[in-house]
This record gives C-alpha cells, sequence and structure tokens, in this order.
C-alpha cells in the first residue's frame, strides 16, 4: 500500500493542475491519543498510514492544544481562545460561579465565527463526521456552524456500536444529529471509526460531483473511552502488551531517542501505581488487555485514514489536498467507570468480564497506569497543563502545496493556528477575532518559526494555568494551595526541576503575564465545589 501511494504524492502533471484549483483541506482529529501512541512519535502500535503521512509531510512535535476536548475543539474551529467562544469550562465540570458568565456558555457563542462558515461563503464543501461536543440544541449544531453536511455525536463520548449506550449515569444514552436533526437510530451495523469516514467520503464524492473543493472534519471518537474495537482488531493486538507498563514505556523512549524526537535525561519519570512484577496473573492479563483495546482501536483509525488517503488518490484529489491530523489533548487517565456515582450503573448494565472486554455491551477505561505511557516522554495527562496533558502529536502534508517532505519541526505551534492557516490557504481573509499565525510559510520551509521568541501564551481550565514565554513555563495545578512552579523547558521538558525558588522574578513576571491573559479572556477561576461530577 505504501509503495502504491509514495508514486502518488505529487506528479509535476498533477502539482500543475493542482496550481490552478483551490486546495482541499482534509483535518483530521484524533480523541484523547497519548503523544508517543503512533509510530511517527515513537508509539509501537501499527499505524503505516500516518507513519506515511509524517513521510510525506511534516511532523509538528512542538504543538499544543487544551487540557481537554471542547476548548480545542472550540479553538480549532474558531481561532479564539476558548474562554472567549463559550467554553471557559467543560460543560461536565462547570463551577456554579461560572453559570452564566459571558464565555462560559458551553456552546459556540455569538462571539464566534467558525473556519467552516467561512470557508463555505468561499464556495467549499464542508462535512463533518464525529464528535462536536460544542452544543447540543439544533442551534448550536454542526449544521448552524457552516457545516454542509455533519454526523455528529453531541457528548464527550458514548459507545461506538450501536447501541447507543452513554458513559454517565446522568447521559445513559448517546444522541446524534445529522444535518441538524436528531437521529433516533443508528444503523444496525454501525462502528463509529468506520462510519465517520465512509461519511467523509460520501461528502468527498459530492464535492467532486459539485466540482467544488472540500472542507472535511473527521473528528474520529477513538481511542477515547469507552475502549472498544471490532474482534479482528482485537486479535492482532493479543499479546502486545503481555511486557508490561515499564517495559512499554522504555520502548518508547528508545524509539523516541532514534527519531530525535528526544535526548538522553529529558524523559519526565513514568510513576506506575503497581510494578508490573508485582501483579498477579489475572490482574496483569486485564491491565494487557485494557490496552490491547486501547491500541487496536488506534489501529483501527490508521486503517480508515488509508482508507480515506487511497479515496483521494483514486480520485484524482490527493495532491491538491492539505491533510491535518492531531489528537484534541493528552492521553486520559481517569477511569470515569469506576466514579462513585457512576460505578454502580456501569455494573448494572455493561459486562466487563475478561471475556467481553472491548466488545459491545462493554465499557472499560485503560487508566492512569497506561495514560503515563501514552503520554511519554512528558509527565501529567489529560485534564492538566503538564506537557502531557496539552503537548499532542500533530502532522501537515501536502507535498504539491508546497508542505515540506519527510521532515521534522520543533517550532512552537498551537491549536488556533490552524484556522488561520486554513483560511491562508484557501485565499480567505481571517477575521480579526483570529489570534493565531499561519503555519504555512513555516511549513513550506519559508520561515525558521511560526511564533516570535517573545510571544506569551496562557492556559487555564478547571483552575489548572499555566503561562508560556520562549522556554520558560510557569504553571500552576488546580489546587488553591498549589504554588506556581518554573521550568525550563531547554533544559528540562519533562519538567521535573522547578526553579521557581531559583528565578523569582521570572517567575513574579510569568504570573503576572498569566493574569493579564486571564483578564483579556475573561476567565473566571471556578470555585473548588463546582469541579466534578
Amino acid at each position: 500500500m505504501l509503495a502504491v501511494f509514495l508514486g502518488l504524492s505529487a506528479p509535476a502533471a498533477a502539482a500543475g493542475e493542482a496550481a490552478e484549483k483551490r486546495p482541499n483541506i482534509l483535518l483530521i482529529l484524533a480523541d484523547d491519543l497519548g503523544y508517543s501512541d503512533i509510530a511517527p512519535y515513537g508509539g509501537e502500535i501499527p499505524t503505516p498510514n500516518l507513519s506515511w503521512l509524517a513521510g510525506q509531510g511534516l511532523a509538528l512535535d512542538n504543538f499544543y492544544a487544551s487540557p481537554s476536548c471542547s476548548p480545542t475543539r472550540a479553538m480549532l474551529l474558531t481561532g479564539q481562545d476558548h474562554h472567549r467562544v463559550g467554553f471557559g469550562s467543560m460543560e461536565e465540570r462547570i463551577a456554579p460561579n461560572q453559570i452564566g458568565r459571558p464565555g462560559y456558555e458551553t456552546y459556540l457563542n455569538a462571539r464566534s465565527v467558525s473556519v467552516a462558515a467561512l470557508l463555505r461563503r468561499a464556495g467549499y464543501l464542508t462535512a463533518m463526521a464525529g464528535k462536536w461536543h460544542l452544543g447540543a440544541g439544533e442551534e448550536h449544531s454542526p449544521a448552524a456552524n457552516g457545516f454542509d453536511r455533519s454526523f455528529a455525536l453531541l457528548e464527550g463520548a458514548g459507545s461506538h456500536f450501536p447501541d447507543q449506550l452513554g458513559t454517565f449515569a446522568s447521559e445513559p444514552v448517546a444522541h446524534y444529529r445529522e444535518n441538524g436533526r436528531m437521529v433516533e437510530r443508528l444503523p444496525s451495523d454501525f462502528f463509529s471509526t468506520r462510519f465517520y469516514t465512509d461519511y467523509i467520503l460520501s461528502a468527498i464524492d459530492e464535492s467532486r460531483r459539485e466540482r467544488k473543493p472540500f472542507f472535511a472534519y473527521l473528528a474520529y471518537t477513538a481511542p477515547h473511552w469507552p475502549l472498544q474495537a471490532p474482534d479482528a482488531y482485537r486479535r492482532r493486538a493479543q499479546g502486545r502488551y503481555d511486557a508490561g507498563h515499564e517495559a512499554i514505556w522504555r520502548q518508547r523512549l528508545a524509539r523516541m531517542m532514534q527519531l530525535g524526537i528526544l535526548h538522553a535525561g529529558q524523559a519526565a519519570p513514568a510513576h506506575f501505581s503497581r510494578a508490573w512484577q508485582d501483579m498477579s496473573p489475572a490482574d496483569r492479563a486485564v491491565e494487557a488487555k485494557r490496552m490491547e483495546i486501547y491500541s487496536a482501536m488506534v489501529e483501527q483509525m490508521d486503517d480508515e485514514i488509508g482508507r480515506v488517503i487511497r479515496h483521494l488518490a483514486d480520485g484524482g484529489d490527493l495532491a491538491n489536498t492539505l491533510i491535518l491530523f492531531l489528537s484534541d489533548n493528552g492521553a486520559e487517565g481517569v477511569q470515569p467507570d469506576r466514579f462513585p456515582r457512576n460505578a454502580p450503573w456501569v455494573a448494572r448494565t455493561f459486562d466487563n468480564s475478561l471475556a467481553n472486554m472491548g466488545r459491545a455491551g462493554s465499557y472499560i477505561s485503560y487508566g492512569p497506569d497506561w495514560a503515563a505511557v501514552s503520554a511519554a516522554p512528558y509527565g501529567g495527562s489529560k485534564g492538566s497543563v503538564a506537557e502531557g496533558g496539552i503537548k499532542v502529536p500533530a502532522i501537515v502534508a501536502g507535498p504539491a502545496l508546497g508542505i515540506r517532505r519527510g521532515e521534522r519541526s520543533a517550532a512552537l505551534m498551537t491549536i488556533r493556528d490552524l484556522p488561520v492557516s486554513l483560511l491562508a490557504l484557501a485565499g480567505v481573509k481571517a477575521p480579526d477575532s483570529y489570534s493565531g499565525r499561519s503555519i504555512l510559510a513555516h511549513a513550506r520551509g519559508r520561515q525558521p518559526r511560526v511564533h516570535r521568541e517573545e510571544e506569551r501564551f496562557g492556559w487555564e481550565l478547571h483552575g489548572s494555568r499555566a503561562m508560556r514565554q520562549g522556554d520558560w513555563k510557569l504553571s500552576r495545578p488546580a489546587s488553591p494551595q498549589a504554588a506556581w512552579r518554573l521550568f525550563d523547558l531547554a533544559a528540562d521538558p519533562g519538567e521535573t526541576r522547578d526553579i521557581a525558588a531559583a528565578k523569582p522574578s521570572l517567575a513574579a513576571r510569568l504570573a503576572e503575564y498569566w493574569r493579564r491573559y486571564a483578564a483579556a479572556n475573561g476567565v473566571v477561576s471556578p470555585e473548588p465545589s463546582g469541579v466534578g461530577r
């Protein structure tokens, strides 16, 4: 398959034809994928199509998102800080003192202008399939935010099979909208990753018939819990993780060093709750199977991405399509199936026996130990402003559009840079509200960086906060008693050495920069009682 693709990247004739047409855009978002899960970032999970994509494009090794799903998606589609456009908090975790405040609507508010709407006005056919999580009502659906065609999961998660089971006792049913209208029942052969791919392929075909360029937003729900995969993929992964957390973590670090992503002494130490050798054989079997199913989901997602690439190639569209792949946040270490208010419902509703794990009717997650492996070489996970929570794998490819081929970039980029870049590619002026910078000149080798060295970047979610300028990063977890910590990411990307006490003036300056960021974006710090289900 790869050999076939390598010959299709940018033939001279196709490149000449592509120059006369507006480029297509394929934006692929994985859900809760860790930094080191895929092969281009050191992972052992078979992902040949993403490896091919990285070989044909540019791996963005210093790319940042939000600590969690909806805020990242809001910035990805609107080009603004998530506090400004309705997602200062996740709906599931909004604090009482945030309810009703501007920027905390938990849907895309009136200050937002979606990149899909702008591209549609410019003549693009716009389509999305997968996780929306940006408002449940029809007036807040993809159809109301610039998408001509859409099939959207409204909640943050749901069963990947057609049973439409939800993931919380308070939300026992997963809901979908197609083109704004509620879906009463899913097809009997529904499986999320395959179905969303089919939907996007149909939209691409429609764009060909209408002779329009397309903007396709493929928002997979893999590998988000509940961890589920078709039997064939689960069988492929059997035995892959019998060596345990520590062994897989060390193997990933070694591969990242070979790739040049990591240097000796830079990784954050992984803290596992139990040593693999101290577990009983039964516990090891359960733990290994959790990660097998997770990896099966990633492997299937890669296969489906390959199916889209083949479809583009077969239709003559590959050379004129910019492909972006990234994750929405870091690896997920939380296990909602074990939450006190959720566990009784899970026990009544699902069959989580070893034999049924990963099949329809099961509901499992993989927990903090495997999340530490997925986040390697960084510490922290989803929900955290540590590097493991906000630094994500990202790839951009489009050789015929001038994107560098087979290279890696260490330039700092953020999720808000992508909407500006997509509009620039399409020849559409970005609104003044869009606050990112286009990555295109850098991706084409014309500029050494995207952002100036002195630029500042702020984060806040559920009380966790961070400020970065250059290689300096100041961060503080959500606890009111927690102190600011300062790290030099050039020397210590794993955030293992707090130097705030040694550089108090620098720490104070960055803390003041964070306060300015919070004031400019309307951040409302949550009351502790409001965080969590």
